[in-house]
């Protein structure tokens, strides 16, 4: 028999191989199974024996949610994606239990206190957030913001100290910005304003220090109110970090509420980690503070 005429036509294949004519099409788009013949008059398509193998795995990989950026017949990564399932689900359990903690919890228990604060001036270094989709991504991003971020501030802090910056005792880190373009703030409380002019040599010379980009930025928190919401006193210490995450969303809550029952302005929507002193990275227990305007008492 001539090998040439043993070709299985598209919907042979596609019942074999349980591909829809969409993904066939779009699979030869991609060069991951293209037909072993097309008819350039009619363009029927035709596929050898051997892809039916090929068109297979391709539609268990999809069954296995693989993304199509990743698939490949020859020689796809198992092991890598088990490793990488392995981790979302991890993650998947880690929001679940997070998500329970919230349910059970009671916002009315985080007792608030309130301080009236006067102005401050700051100057920060930002870092995108960007938006990572999967949780390997996640934990590359905030992996690596969790080195960069200490070692960029430390370099700021030298850089500051050598333009004569005094520094108060008090950081913060915030969230700023509206998604997908949130960045993290990373602040210190300087003694006086600092102007354009400086901000913009500071900027240079710390951009020179990391070798990167540095986004430098300076401003100042008006007086206002800070209110913050305490931890009820737990009798066992958690080391999974789920009581600490859901006791954020727990004091979310009670600040949303504290806002609707005395009629408040927030001067922002989330609220900042805060230090009582100069670097946010010297081992300090931070604190969640959330700010309002002083003009709603």
């Amino acid at each position: 028999m001539d090998d040439h005429h043993t070709g299985i036509a598209a919907g042979r294949f596609r019942a074999m191989t349980g591909l829809s004519e969409k993904a066939l099409r779009l699979y030869a788009e991609r060069g991951l199974l293209t037909p072993a013949t097309t008819d350039p008059s009619t363009g029927y398509r035709s596929y050898d024996s051997e892809q039916v193998r090929e068109g297979i795995i391709l539609d268990v990989l999809r069954r296995a949610r693989v993304p199509l950026g990743e698939l490949a017949t020859n020689g796809f990564a198992y092991e890598d994606w088990r490793s990488r399932l392995a981790l979302r689900r991890s993650m998947e359990d880690f929001h679940l239990d997070v998500a329970e903690r919230v349910e059970q919890g009671d916002p009315s228990a985080f007792t608030v206190r309130s301080v009236e604060a006067p102005a401050v001036h700051f100057i920060a270094t930002s870092r995108d957030l960007g938006t990572p989709g999967d949780p390997g991504d996640a934990l590359d991003v905030f992996g690596t913001m969790a080195v960069d971020l200490p070692a960029t501030d430390g370099a700021l802090m030298e850089v500051l100290h050598e333009h004569g910056v005094a520094l108060e005792h008090e950081s913060w880190t915030a969230v700023v910005g509206a998604d997908p373009a949130q960045r993290m703030l990373v602040a210190h409380r300087t003694s006086r304003r600092v102007d354009e002019g400086l901000r913009a040599r500071i900027a240079a010379d710390l951009t020179s220090r990391i070798g990167a980009t540095a986004d430098v930025i300076v401003g100042t928190v008006p007086a206002r109110r800070e209110l913050t919401f305490p931890a009820p006193t737990r009798s066992e210490p958690d080391e999974t970090g789920v009581d600490e995450i859901a006791d954020d969303y727990l004091r979310l809550a009670a600040f949303a509420d504290h806002v609707r029952r005395h009629g408040l302005t927030p001067l922002s929507s989330v609220p900042r980690r805060r230090v009582h002193g100069t670097s946010m990275f010297d081992g300090r227990t931070p604190e969640t503070v959330f700010d309002v305007l002083l003009e709603n008492d």
